[in-house]
């Protein structure tokens, strides 16, 4: 396996799209300074998720390993675990 392939697909083990693009833009801080946000925010957005204000940005810092299809299906499902409870 290519090393490009081994990061897709640990990328995609990855339990959330947040963590993959954390991942894929290479760790809290590069993805904080790509997306133009402050540590706090980052730690806001793991608990609650990511703003749909934001989701082009965390895609375009991911390059690619995580789209804005992606954060929308995350948010989608958190609703409907929501409405089930």
């Amino acid at each position: 396996m290519t090393r490009g392939a081994e990061f897709l697909h640990h990328a995609r083990m990855i339990a959330s799209p947040l963590q993959a693009a954390i991942a894929a833009a290479g760790g809290s801080a590069e993805f904080i300074r790509r997306v133009g946000i402050s540590p706090r925010s980052l730690a806001s957005w793991r608990k609650s998720g990511v703003p749909d204000t934001r989701w082009q940005s965390v895609a375009a810092a991911s390059g690619g390993a995580v789209s804005v299809s992606d954060l929308a299906l995350e948010r989608a499902s958190k609703a409907a675990l929501v409405e089930v409870a």
